[in-house]
């Protein structure tokens, strides 16, 4: 009925107006590509013979690396530790962009701008999108891995 279709949708509106806004230039740049192909091509095209081999050690390094990188950047509201941020955001900016992460680059790079002007990161957005995005990454990333562990069709 109408008034049950009121009801639920006045349910999520007021839902949505208690939702915490998101300033833009808070937010993860979902128009930037996840993966750009040129970096990872640069690498193959190194040593051609190896290039598969190459493209999966660096993956693995970055998968390694960034690792640790998340866990310093975890709970970014509560962290005042603003070198320590600065820091690791900086070196995740750069793992990522190594392996053509663009998104997750660029985000690390407000997240590192942010931390060297001492602003606190007020919301739970920043950790929500963070990890959002390097979850995305990690997938995108494994699928080149395994695609280039796969054989090779001579034929």
């Amino acid at each position: 009925t109408p008034d049950e279709l009121f009801a639920v949708m006045e349910h999520y509106l007021d839902a949505a107006q208690h939702a915490q806004k998101v300033p833009v230039e808070q937010r993860l740049d979902k128009e930037l590509v996840l993966l750009d192909p040129v970096a990872l091509n640069m690498i193959r095209s190194i040593d051609q013979r190896h290039a598969d081999e190459r493209v999966r050690k660096i993956i693995t390094l970055f998968m390694e690396s960034s690792t640790q990188h998340m866990s310093e950047l975890q709970d970014l509201p509560e962290n005042t530790d603003f070198d320590k941020i600065c820091h690791a955001a900086h070196a995740l900016k750069s793992t990522s962009a190594n392996v053509g992460a663009v998104r997750l680059s660029d985000y690390a790079r407000r997240i590192e701008y942010r931390a060297r002007k001492n602003d606190a990161f007020v919301g739970r957005h920043w950790n929500d999108q963070l990890d959002q995005v390097y979850h995305e990454t990690v997938l995108a990333l494994s699928e080149v891995s395994e695609k280039s562990n796969r054989p090779k069709n001579r034929f």
